[in-house]
């Protein structure tokens, strides 16, 4: 329920320069260690923190400062596999975003609003976490915010409003309205309903709702006395799109049949046509969703399927951060690629694969406990999708322990 639309943000950003941004940051900087100084030998590293805090509160202009772009793209590709490209240009407009929040210039940051369109299983959910982790890891704790946009309703009907994120923001951040917010499933939301008038009305209302608040609006808090301004909120969506895949792929099928009607021997599996294809706005527009609306995102980010090759690495590093969760040896066998790779064009993705594995893990290191045995014997093997093998190390074969 934002009441006041701010729509002067290009005037308030007239001017301001990113060379200015980087020396405003610069002269941040100065103004840190100038107070560290004053000072002197009697001030702890407690003392530091704090003066830190005060002055760049979420550790934005530390970030800027002492982490380079291209520190933060390669950190950012080296979690999320397979989509290199997509991240360094995702990644370029949360930089600039944090730069300018880090500024002290009196300006709303400018904001690059983007969506990211990609099948289940391509990265859409690790690149949020991603995100959040890299920046934490860099001493910024601006809040990364995943909401999803299903469970939201239109103002006054029961359940959790849009006008209810801002609330979430004051959460994560006491003290302003800057956050990064992932809308997730939000073409599940775009895509007009046309099974009813009712339902379509209900989500063209959801709809405006939430172009207010990616708009940029002050919601005032149902708890507290200050309000969330997004014009300071970063918002990127996140959605599969595959109704518009569908769509895509029908149309393609047709034009694919010949003036007999025949289908050529290449397209007999049509359902697979474009099904990775990327999504532009004029499929956007073509669904039914309003230009309004498609014109507050910026850009358009395609993830794509990822093939055999970079899926292996996939598996990889999951099993290698499953490995240090439970203090083990793991590594996963051709056929365990194979079959998860099958996997993971299902609706639960990387998620379900990874939920597989760490069943499979579980139950095993169970059944181990159970019998009084431990993991330090053993490496352990995914041989399949769900099938854990041990194999006694060579260390302890020829014990009799073992």
């Amino acid at each position: 329920m934002g009441k006041s639309n701010k729509n002067s943000n290009t005037n308030v950003n007239q001017g301001f320069s990113e060379e200015s941004s980087s020396n405003e940051i610069e002269f941040l900087r100065s103004e840190i260690l100038s107070d560290c100084d004053e000072v002197g030998s009697h001030m702890t590293e407690s003392d530091m923190e704090e003066i830190r805090k005060n002055i760049d509160p979420l550790g934005c202009a530390y970030f800027i400062t002492s982490t380079p772009y291209p520190t933060f793209v390669k950190e950012l590709a080296e979690r999320v596999i397979g989509q290199d490209e997509q991240i360094k240009r995702l990644a370029f407009d949360i930089y600039q975003y944090i730069k300018d929040v880090a500024s002290t210039v009196p300006c709303f940051p400018k904001r690059m609003c983007d969506m990211i369109a990609g099948k289940s299983g391509c990265g859409k959910t690790e690149f949020c976490r991603a995100v959040e982790e890299v920046l934490k890891t860099h001493g910024c704790s601006i809040p990364v915010i995943k909401i999803d946009v299903t469970t939201l309703t239109q103002s006054g009907y029961q359940g959790a409003e849009v006008s209810d994120i801002a609330d979430i923001i004051a959460k994560k951040n006491p003290k302003g309205s800057e956050a990064i917010v992932f809308l997730d499933e939000i073409d599940k939301t775009l895509i007009p309903d046309l099974a009813s008038l009712i339902a379509a009305d209900y989500q063209k209302m959801l709809i405006y709702d939430l172009l207010n608040m990616i708009d940029g609006s002050e919601y005032p808090l149902k708890r507290g006395y200050r309000t969330i301004d997004t014009n300071r909120t970063l918002f990127i969506g996140l959605g599969a799109f595959d109704e518009i895949r569908k769509r895509k792929s029908k149309k393609e099928s047709e034009h694919t049949v010949n003036h007999i009607g025949f289908i050529p021997e290449k397209c007999t599996t049509k359902h697979h046509i474009h099904s990775d294809a990327d999504i532009t706005r004029e499929d956007l527009f073509d669904a039914g969703i309003s230009a309004q609306f498609i014109g507050r995102f910026g850009t358009i980010v395609n993830f794509h399927e990822i093939n055999k090759s970079v899926f292996k690495k996939l598996i990889t590093k999951i099993c290698d951060e499953y490995a240090k969760q439970y203090l083990i040896t793991l590594e996963a066998t051709d056929k365990a690629v194979n079959e998860y790779y099958k996997m993971l064009s299902s609706p639960y993705g990387v998620r379900g694969i990874k939920h597989s594995i760490n069943d499979a893990i579980a139950y095993t290191l169970m059944d181990l406990s159970y019998r009084g045995e431990s993991t330090e014997f053993y490496d352990f093997v995914l041989a399949g999708v769900g099938k854990l093998e041990t194999v006694t190390k060579a260390f302890y074969a020829n014990q009799e322990y073992c």
